[in-house]
């Protein structure tokens, strides 16, 4: 299963990480005002308007506006944030050279609150990020062989980077060609989805965890491709009946609400790769962590009663050959 396409799996992985990231930086995600510190004016005219004429009335205008096409009638401005005058200049100016409108929407942030959100949105990420690391650590700790404990969370904050640079990837993709936003709620989908992902990520090791501990118990070695595959095993069906159960009313509120359209965009794809990353992604990187990387047996860790009585008898055998 996992064990004969962990270098397929890890490479796919690796692959949509570099893709997404590539797509951020390159086309770039439209940013909400509330993190640029912009204007964001979303009107809808009486009649329809085309990209010539509303470049046209906005050619001479005092400060740089950004028109976009929503819809046939449907157009938003971005702008640098503006005083409560420059609003009602720019609305007078919208209603003089273009036509009747109706607002829709509108927001404006200074550049110093938009440096403030930014900056706490990507705290709450961090600190997300370092708690996970140490639960999982701590939580894996009894079973810090034949991997140590902490590659666990490392493994998983490397399944969480995937499954965050997918909805990145996604929006900064459908930037050219829609409204899709990275605004507050986008946030809160990224929040949702490292819940997910991870609750996901460590259903399939704590199993590895218990099978590795059952062998311990039992004194059985085996191969860790193999203890791998059972935690994917016997976890697969669980994280596709919750997937499916997720996305179906998340495909609902897509097509039914407009409000939240891209909330649930966010969480949509954000759920399709914590699925991938937790059952395929992150189980291919540990074990090829493993394999790769195989741990070295420690001289001071202590040993077990168990393993206390075997070097024991050992001596005791021993020392009998020798009478």
């Amino acid at each position: 299963m996992i064990s004969r396409h962990a270098e397929k799996h890890a490479v796919i992985g690796v692959a949509l990480i570099v893709v997404f990231l590539l797509s951020v930086f390159v086309i770039t995600p439209n940013i909400a005002p509330e993190f640029s510190g912009t204007a964001h004016l979303q009107v809808d005219f009486q009649s329809e308007q085309s990209t010539q004429s509303m470049h046209t009335a906005f050619a001479e205008f005092p400060y740089d506006i950004t028109p976009q096409q929503i819809s046939e009638t449907e157009w938003s401005f971005t702008s640098r944030a503006l005083s409560d005058e420059e609003y009602q200049g720019l609305l007078t100016h919208i209603t003089d050279t273009v036509g009747a409108h109706t607002i829709t929407e509108y927001q404006s942030f200074s550049p110093s609150i938009s440096q403030e959100l930014v900056r706490k949105a990507l705290l709450a990420l961090i600190i997300a990020t370092i708690i996970i690391i140490a639960y999982i650590s701590f939580v894996f700790k009894g079973v810090s062989r034949p991997i140590a404990s902490w590659k666990y969370g490392v493994v998983s904050i490397a399944a969480l980077l995937h499954d965050v640079a997918a909805p990145l990837g996604i929006f900064a993709l459908l930037a050219p060609f829609t409204s899709a936003s990275v605004d507050a709620l986008f946030v809160t989908a990224l929040l949702a989805t490292l819940g997910y992902s991870i609750n996901d990520t460590i259903v399939i090791f704590d199993r590895i965890r218990d099978r590795l501990k059952t062998n311990m118990v039992k004194k059985h070695k085996e191969n860790f491709g193999t203890v791998v595959d059972y935690g994917v095993r016997s976890s697969v069906r669980r994280s596709l009946y919750t997937s499916v159960s997720t996305v179906i009313p998340l495909a609902l509120l897509i097509a039914l609400v407009p409000v939240t359209q891209w909330f649930g965009v966010a969480l949509f794809v954000g759920v399709a790769a914590g699925t991938y990353s937790s059952l395929f992604f992150a189980p291919s990187l540990l074990l090829l962590w493993h394999r790769h990387f195989p741990q070295k047996e420690d001289g001071n860790r202590t040993k077990t009663d168990t393993e206390k009585a075997e070097d024991t008898l050992k001596d005791i055998l021993q020392g009998q050959d020798v009478m």
